[in-house]
């Protein structure tokens, strides 16, 4: 059965599915790249090489299926500000502002997407919004915020300058998320559009990594914990994926969800990984985040 002949309530239940499965993939990142670069590997490397890898998987599954993304002058552009907005100004942002405030307000910060993105749906497109799915934004960020207030440290130093940059974060992630759902171009799936934008990240990413990040050799000096870079490749090519794929099957509200379900299952993949403890809370917050993605999914 394909995701078309789905009934609504069936459907629904599908995309929640897909979200938690993405946000379980977002968060599965956090302990990889803790790992690798605790092996000594370059952040700069290890973002390269992950590239790379995910441009070689997508390039293969196209080759496979015969079906290539659209190169209409239309489509480009498509692939291009989303290549921009998804990857290199949230991206170098997030990277520059983290130097500056604590990794706990960051995260809080970044939490807000999903409140940008239902704003930009409902003033900047005039989409109407429902009160289900405004509750449920709010349910999930309550839900995230209970998690992540108490780690913050307010005598921290951060300035207000970087704190407001850092809200770029969100509001980049919000507009990306948006223009995916507005400007999908047409007659193309998921796998298409997917690969078209890896290709541009590509294109976008790699003079960049050449002229701020590290030699091309420190990116081939293996480690032990370069198993993690094919294995990173490999879950975001799918990421990639059930990201667009859950966007065509609802909006960007709703699949601007999967960034509650990335915070709660961060916690869980280091615990797993790592053995770090698990509090009762976050298991009471996680049920939250559940019932957050029913109310934002659900239709009438």
């Amino acid at each position: 059965m394909t995701t078309q002949t789905l009934k609504p309530s069936a459907q629904s239940l599908w995309v929640i599915f897909l979200l938690v499965i993405l946000g379980f993939g977002w968060g599965l990142h956090f302990s990889l790249i803790k790992i690798a670069a605790e092996s000594g590997l370059p952040f700069s490397g290890i973002t390269a090489l992950t590239t790379i890898g995910i441009l070689i998987f997508m390039l293969s599954i196209s080759a496979y299926r015969r079906r290539w993304p659209s190169m209409r002058p239309g489509a480009i552009r498509f692939y291009l500000v989303c290549a921009a907005l998804g990857y290199i100004i949230a991206f170098f942002v997030e990277l520059e502002v983290s130097q500056h405030i604590n990794a706990g307000e960051l995260t809080l910060i970044v939490a807000t997407t999903p409140v940008w993105t239902i704003l930009i749906t409902s003033l900047w497109r005039a989409k109407p919004v429902s009160l289900r799915q405004i509750l449920g934004l709010g349910l999930g960020l309550a839900a995230v915020s209970v998690l992540i207030i108490p780690e913050l440290s307010f005598d921290s130093g951060s300035t207000t300058l970087w704190l407001a940059l850092a809200f770029l974060v969100p509001l980049t992630y919000a507009s990306y998320h948006n223009v995916v759902e507005a400007s999908w171009p047409e007659g193309m799936d998921s796998w298409q559009v997917a690969c078209g934008e890896t290709i541009a990240a590509t294109v976008l990413l790699t003079p960049l990594f050449l002229v701020f990040g590290d030699r091309v050799g420190v990116f081939l000096d293996w480690t032990s914990g370069s198993w993690t870079i094919p294995v990173m490749a490999f879950t975001a090519l799918w990421e990639i994926y059930l990201y667009f794929e859950v966007v065509r099957l609802s909006s960007a509200v709703v699949v601007s969800q999967a960034n509650y379900v990335t915070i709660i299952s961060g916690l869980l993949w280091g615990a797993l990984i790592f053995g770090e403890t698990i509090s009762g809370l976050v298991v009471i917050c996680a049920l939250f985040t559940v019932a957050a993605l029913f109310l934002t999914t659900e239709r009438s």
